[in-house]
């Protein structure tokens, strides 16, 4: 039961981020008062893991520096989240956050 609920609870935040990836910067608050809540059914880490990696995706997207950058292999963020399996939410605030990325051939 604790992995099922565990399961959905985190499913459930990973739709929300998709729908609205920037509630995590946000209400950033009312995701510490949920993970609180979480905590008492015992499930937290894995959810709280899951906004954290969430989170420094979108302060990502909001730094010109880092969302302009091509990493070693000539990659921008975009295309490394496209080719990574990164959350539909995190490519939205990099497009949102870069959108020329899109036009931009990935020269690796």
């Amino acid at each position: 039961a604790k992995n099922s609920t565990l399961n959905a609870g985190l499913e459930i935040v990973r739709i929300l981020y998709d729908a609205y990836p920037n509630a995590v910067l946000h209400d950033l608050l009312l995701l510490r008062v949920g993970l609180g809540q979480v905590r008492r059914h015992e499930v937290a880490q894995e959810v709280q893991d899951f906004i954290t990696a969430q989170f420094n995706h979108a302060r990502q997207s909001n730094s010109q520096n880092y969302i302009t950058r091509r990493d070693v292999n000539g990659q921008l963020p975009l295309h490394t989240a496209l080719s990574g399996n990164f959350n539909l939410g995190t490519i939205k605030l990099f497009v949102k956050g870069y959108s020329n990325a899109i036009q931009s051939p990935d020269i690796s």
